[in-house]
């Protein structure tokens, strides 16, 4: 069996990390400066996302997904699909549309002495909804199936890397969630099977528990 170690991980990161960038190539500048902060998960006050936030503050009924397809947002502004386009897969592009749409029945916190917020409007939840752009390009790396990555039933390498990742899969609850609630059989039987068998090769993590729950399924 192979060995794998620092040195094949580091490989592993320098490949996702030209591919990523290829298709950021693609974007036009104003959303190629964006892709960076959200990469980076930092953004400052005169940055684009804050922007962003303060223009579903102005825009209460907005939904995140019409600031990707360009509708009833700054009238002359179209949408942003080609930053979809380089984060989330071609199988999970409405699966991310339509968790975005849903974060506001999450009002959680972030750090133990803040409030939760509840609100209708979005602007609470539109850097979560960016962030989790990060989470959904990680399946570019694990494959279309995502029932595959719940069962483990990767290469020996593969499953390496990601077990050397203590982050990898955050916020994978809510692409589960958003899976689930879209009638994704192959995911749902494959919960079920970790939650009614025995499996010694997969296990019922913490991001497919809050996926289910976060889930409107009943059955599960």
């Amino acid at each position: 069996m192979a060995e794998f170690d620092y040195s094949t991980r580091q490989v592993i990161r320098k490949r996702r990390q030209e591919e990523l960038e290829r298709r950021l190539q693609r974007l036009p500048e104003h959303d190629r400066t964006l892709a960076q902060e959200i990469m980076r998960q930092y953004y400052s006050e005169e940055g684009k996302m804050s922007r962003i936030v303060r223009q579903f503050r102005e825009q209460k009924e907005k939904k995140p997904s019409q600031w990707f397809e360009g509708k009833g947002m700054v009238p002359g502004v179209g949408g942003h699909r080609e930053l979809l386009e380089a984060f989330v897969p071609p199988n999970y592009r409405e699966s991310y549309l339509y968790i975005i749409d849903k974060l506001n029945q999450f009002p959680f916190s972030y750090g133990w002495q803040r409030r939760t917020v509840r609100t209708r409007a979005y602007w609470a939840q539109v850097s979560w909804a960016f962030a989790l752009l990060n989470a959904y390009e990680k399946l570019y790396y694990c494959g279309e199936r995502l029932e595959d990555f719940i069962y483990r039933r990767l290469d020996e390498e593969k499953l390496d890397y990601i077990r050397s990742d203590w982050g990898f899969t955050r916020n994978f609850s809510l692409i589960y969630a958003a899976e689930i609630d879209r009638g994704n059989q192959a995911v749902i039987e494959a919960l079920k099977d970790l939650i009614l068998s025995e499996n010694n090769a997969a296990y019922l993590d913490r991001e497919m528990i809050l996926g289910i729950l976060r889930s409107d399924n009943k059955e599960l």
